[in-house]
């Protein structure tokens, strides 16, 4: 990595290829920060509000409007313009007092879309991992980073790859969604992201992404696609906005 680059930007060829950025505008572009989504399955927040919201033209007034506080993710001021954010994050412009969730595109991988402010107090998280910690409480690891605490009791409830709804920033449980058949589901990676369904079989093997999952999408077709790629949303529907809807031009 050259003085010009620095450890706070990649090449714009190397860097994710859903990031909807001019690849041969520049040489560099910004890196994301470690946080709680992964690299290859998030945006920095820079890039989020100049190249997708368009509210900014530079990476100066990215940062002028992030010193100003105007910038909220799950509720929480960021001022980070590195910071990743991913599946189901809710960001607020708090001067424009608009709302959007990350959600999968079928083409375009994660993208914003607006959603109401109502919508705006919940999202979805998916279990990743459940352990039990010092004093006999139970720890659930979430896909967005996040830690919530249960009581045994509680902790029989919930099972990994389930989806829990929850307010923010409060991370007060609302609901749980299992990872079983006639549940309503989105493909978070893989050929088939940004499709959603039902998922009409579950078939377990042993062996890493062995296991699978059959899904009838809203339109009769049906597809496979690997377990830990399937996402619950709701019981018969989504219960919060889950994914990009197509447009006119396509996307």
């Amino acid at each position: 990595m050259t003085k010009t680059g620095g450890k706070r930007h990649i090449k714009r060829i190397a860097a994710p290829k859903y990031w909807q950025i001019p690849r041969k505008h520049a040489v560099w572009t910004t890196r994301i920060n470690p946080g709680p989504h992964p690299k290859d399955a998030s945006i920095p927040l820079a890039l989020l509000l100049r190249d997708y919201l368009k509210v900014a033209n530079t990476m100066k007034e990215v940062k002028r409007i992030l010193t100003k506080r105007y910038v909220k993710v799950d509720g929480r001021v960021r001022k980070d313009y590195r910071f990743p954010v991913g599946h189901q994050d809710v960001v607020e412009l708090v001067p424009l007092e608009k709302f959007y969730r990350i959600v999968y595109s079928k083409t375009k991988g994660l993208v914003p879309v607006e959603i109401s402010p109502d919508e705006a107090q919940y999202k979805l998280c998916k279990i990743m991992g459940k352990r039990t910690i010092r004093g006999g409480m139970y720890q659930l690891n979430l896909h967005d980073g996040r830690n919530i605490l249960v009581s045994p009791e509680e902790a029989s409830k919930y099972a990994t790859k389930g989806t829990l709804k929850i307010k923010i920033p409060e991370q007060e449980i609302l609901d749980y969604f299992p990872l079983k058949e006639n549940m309503y589901s989105i493909v978070t990676a893989g050929r088939n992201m940004g499709y959603e369904g039902v998922i009409a079989e579950i078939h377990r093997l042993y062996g890493p992404r062995a296991s699978n999952v059959l899904i009838t999408a809203p339109d009769g077709h049906e597809f496979r696609t690997a377990i830990e790629y399937v996402f619950i949303t709701g019981e018969n529907e989504p219960v919060l906005t889950t994914v990009a809807k197509p447009t006119e031009d396509g996307e």
